[in-house]
C-alpha cells in the first residue's frame, strides 16, 4: 500500500482486496496472541524453576548445583514449554 488506491482499482478489486487486508490482519492478531500466550507459559515455566532452583530470593535454598548449572536447567524449562505451547498452538 505505498502508492494510494485509484477509483478504477476501488471498482475492480475493492471488495476483494477489502475481504484479503481483514483476513490477513486477522491473522497477524490471532498468530501474536498465540504468541503472546506462548511467551507467558515459557515465563511461568522460567518461573516455576527458577523458584525450585533456589535462584528466587523467596527460597534461600541453595543446595549442591551452581548457579550456571541451575539458570540452564531454567531455560531448559522454558525453551521446552515454549516449544510444547507453539506446537499447541499449532506455530510448529
Amino acid at each position: 500500500a505505498m502508492l494510494p488506491a485509484t477509483r478504477q482499482e476501488d471498482e475492480w478489486m475493492g471488495e476483494a482486496r477489502d475481504h484479503v487486508r481483514d483476513e490477513v490482519f486477522e491473522q497477524g492478531r490471532d498468530t501474536l496472541h498465540k504468541a503472546e500466550h506462548v511467551a507467558g507459559k515459557a515465563y511461568e515455566a522460567a518461573s516455576e524453576t527458577a523458584e525450585d532452583k533456589g535462584l528466587k530470593p523467596e527460597t534461600n535454598d541453595a543446595g549442591s548445583q551452581t548457579v550456571a548449572q541451575k539458570v540452564s536447567g531454567v531455560a531448559e524449562a522454558a525453551g521446552g514449554k515454549a516449544k510444547e505451547e507453539a506446537k499447541r498452538e499449532g506455530l510448529l
